[in-house]
C-alpha cells in the first residue's frame, strides 16, 4: 500500500512537528528521497535524521511518532555513525506512508567533520536548521554507495566462497533437504556472493561510478537481457529439479561475470575451479536422481 499523502504534505507535516519540539535543532531528508542520484517512487520511505540537544527524550519514549498518522508497526533499532549511537524509530503508518526517524546526537556533527558518511554523502536536504548547524556539513557530491574495486586477495576470496557453497547446495538437493539448500543458495550464493560480483560487472562500461541499492536493488535493470535471464532463472524453485536448475544458472552467471572482471582488473580467474565443482555437482545430481529411480 502506497501512501495517499503527496511528498509535500509530509514533508510539511515533519518540519512543522520538528519547528514544535525544542529538543530537535536541526532536521535533514536523507536515503533516496534526499539523495542527489535518487530513485524515488510512490513507495519510497522519508529517511530523517534529526539532531537533538542532549538533554532530549524522544529515545526514551515513543508517544511522538503518532503525531504523523496511525501507528500500523514500529520497529525501535539503532546503529553506529561515526562513533556515535544514534537509536532509531522505523516506523509504517496505516495509510500507507513510512517514516524511518534517526535520532542523532547534536556532537555528530562534529564526528561528521568535512568527510560525509555515506548516507550524507548521497545528499541530503535540510528541512528545518534552528540554529545554522548545517552550514557544518560539506556539500553532498552524490558519489556515494559505489563498490570500491576489489582486491585481488577480495576477487579470489569471494570466487572460492562462490564454488565451495555450490557443494553444500548440491549436497542437500541430493539429500533432499530443499530447505537448507535454498538457504546455501539464496542466503549464500546469490547475495553474498552472486550479487557483490555483480556489482562489480556492471561497474565496467561505467568507470565504476556507479551507485547501488542495498541487496541487489536496481541491479537488474542494469544488466544485459541475457544475463538478467540467467538472473530469473537462478532463484530457487518449488521442487527440486528447479532448484538444480537455478544452481547451475547461478553458476553460469556467475562465471561470465567473474571471468569480465577479471579481466577489467587484470587478475586471473580460475577456470579448472569452475569446471571441476560444476563437473561434480552433475555427478552428485545424477547419483541422486539414480537412486530415486532404483527399486
Amino acid at each position: 500500500m502506497q501512501s495517499v499523502r503527496s511528498e509535500e504534505e509530509v514533508l510539511h507535516s515533519i518540519t512543522e512537528w520538528v519547528a514544535g519540539e525544542d529538543a530537535v535543532r536541526l532536521a535533514l531528508l536523507t536515503g533516496s528521497r534526499g539523495a542527489t542520484r535518487g530513485r524515488v517512487d510512490a513507495l519510497s520511505d522519508y529517511d530523517v535524521m534529526l539532531f537533538l540537544r542532549p538533554d532530549a527524550q524522544l529515545a526514551d519514549r515513543d508517544d511522538w511518532i503518532r503525531s504523523f498518522g496511525s501507528v500500523l508497526v514500529m520497529f525501535p533499532t539503532g546503529y553506529e555513525l561515526l562513533g556515535c549511537h544514534v537509536p532509531t524509530r522505523l516506523v509504517q503508518y496505516g495509510d500507507g506512508l513510512r517514516i524511518d526517524f534517526s535520532l542523532c546526537p547534536l556532537e555528530l556533527l562534529d564526528a561528521i567533520g568535512p568527510l560525509l558518511p555515506e548516507s550524507l554523502l548521497a545528499g541530503y536536504r535540510v528541512l528545518i536548521d534552528k540554529d545554522g548547524d548545517a552550514a557544518r556539513l560539506p556539500p553532498a557530491s552524490g558519489d556515494a554507495w559505489v563498490p570500491p574495486r576489489p582486491t585481488p586477495e577480495r576477487f579470489a576470496a569471494l570466487v572460492d566462497e562462490f564454488w565451495w557453497e555450490s557443494l553444500y547446495v548440491a549436497r542437500n538437493l541430493a539429500r533432499g533437504e530443499a530447505l537448507a539448500a535454498r538457504f546455501s543458495a539464496e542466503a549464500v550464493l546469490r547475495f553474498q556472493c552472486l550479487v557483490p560480483m555483480l556489482g562489480w560487472y556492471v561497474q565496467r562500461s561505467r568507470a565504476w561510478t556507479q551507485p547501488l541499492g542495498a541487496n541487489g536493488r536496481g541491479l537488474p535493470e542494469l544488466l544485459t537481457p541475457e544475463d538478467r535471464v540467467l538472473l530469473d532463472r537462478s532463484s530457487a524453485g518449488a521442487d527440486l529439479d528447479e532448484n538444480w536448475d537455478a544452481l547451475f544458472a547461478a553458476a553460469a552467471l556467475f562465471e561470465t561475470a567473474a571471468r569480465a572482471v577479471a579481466a577489467d582488473l587484470g587478475y586471473e580467474y580460475p577456470e579448472a575451479l569452475g569446471a571441476r565443482v560444476q563437473a561434480f555437482a552433475r555427478g552428485v545430481r545424477e547419483d541422486a536422481e539414480h537412486d530415486a529411480g532404483s527399486p
